[in-house]
């Protein structure tokens, strides 16, 4: 006959057994879940550690770039030629789209507007210093498909090169709609020094009006 004290003892003793081996069980998930914890935050902070030590020795390194002027009094309140708000993406050393500027705030990346006025673009950015870039320092203007790890469809980009003292940079800005981006580029290239008297002579040059003879020559 079965002894229902000894019984009871076995079975509590297993029940016992059974749980402290599930405890065990759940300690070492457990263990091995906060070793993946740890060990995740620290690949974290080692990535953003090195992130902030490029960005630091960047900037070290581009503290000969000026400062870009600011806004001139009084500009805001005049009516501009054209405006369109976007993203100012990003401004690079020369025409080297993965040599972003650092300094001075013109490496963020921020939603901006855009004003084209007959003394030169003046790019209000949220979150960052505005942008004053004068008429006669603008070089170049195109429209490109990315610039600094922004890359969008062809010619998704306005993209317009500047003296920045006596360093070319170019700036890249994104209109946020389609329709915005081609009144924008053909305002900054009328601001362009060059292109005014071209157009102009090209526009008021007379027409060959020597007599030829029936073989088209003079």
């Amino acid at each position: 006959m079965i002894d229902p004290v000894s019984a009871f003892q076995q079975t509590g003793t297993e029940h016992v057994v059974e749980l402290v081996a599930q405890v065990e069980q759940d300690a070492s998930y457990a263990g091995q879940y906060v070793t993946i914890v740890v060990v995740t935050l620290i690949v974290i902070v080692l990535l953003l550690s090195a992130l902030w030590l490029g960005w630091r020795n960047r900037k070290l390194r581009q503290k000969h770039v000026e400062v870009p002027a600011s806004i001139p009094e009084g500009l805001l309140d005049q009516e501009p030629l054209v405006l369109d708000e976007g993203m100012y993406v990003a401004t690079v050393q020369g025409r080297d789209w993965l040599d972003r500027i650092a300094v001075h705030q013109l490496g963020i990346r921020t939603d901006a507007q855009m004003e084209v006025h007959s003394q030169g673009v003046a790019i209000l950015r949220n979150g960052a210093s505005n942008l004053f870039v004068r008429a006669d320092q603008i070089t170049d203007v195109r429209l490109e498909s990315g610039i600094n790890g922004k890359f969008v469809e062809k010619e998704g980009l306005i993209v317009f090169s500047w003296m920045l003292g006596h360093q070319e940079v170019s700036t890249g800005f994104r209109t946020k709609t389609a329709a915005g981006k081609r009144p924008l580029y053909t305002a900054l290239s009328g601001l362009i020094p060059e292109a005014g008297p071209a157009t102009q002579h090209a526009a008021t040059a007379k027409p060959n009006t020597t007599p030829t003879d029936d073989s088209g020559r003079e």
